[in-house]
């Protein structure tokens, strides 16, 4: 009975120092989770003082807007070439899925005759199991009627 309880008690105190190692845990869980959100709060006034520069660049865009309606011009030709190149990939990409989608069908049949090999096989290996009870069986009778046969029927 005292083995019992020693070993009960034992089993608390391991318990209690988990406990304790847990809350320690969190406690410094704790003391990390602050020290992130005091990065998270200067990365927020540090983004404030990003978006306040981006403001006065936008100014300066709106006077380099000749230029860039230049550019446009120029990347307008180079996108209907850009284009045709997209109608071919998307082209081969449909390919490519058709293809996946046969290959989807062909797994998913595989797949069913592997469920259906499995399920004979069980069926087998039932059967087997059948088989050698009943060759047991078979043993036992023959053991069994060798005992009770008097002599040996080859000395006769």
């Amino acid at each position: 009975m005292t083995s019992e309880i020693e070993r009960r008690v034992r089993t608390l105190e391991e318990e209690l120092n988990g406990e304790r190692l847990v809350s320690r845990y969190a406690v410094e869980q704790v003391g990390r989770n602050s020290e992130v959100l005091h990065a998270v709060r200067a990365e927020i006034a540090a983004v404030r003082a990003d978006v306040s520069a981006g403001t006065t660049r936008v100014d300066l865009l709106a006077g380099q807007m000749t230029v860039v309606q230049a550019a446009l011009t120029r990347h307008g030709r180079a996108l209907d070439v850009l284009m045709q190149d997209v109608r071919e990939i998307r082209t081969e990409q449909q390919h490519m899925r058709t293809e996946q989608q046969h290959m989807r069908t062909e797994q998913q049949h595989m797949h069913t005759s592997l469920q259906d090999m499995n399920s004979g096989l069980q069926d087998m290996r039932a059967g087997l199991q059948d088989m050698r009870q009943v060759v047991g069986a078979m043993n036992r009778k023959l053991d069994t009627f060798i005992a009770d046969t008097p002599g040996d029927p080859a000395a006769g």
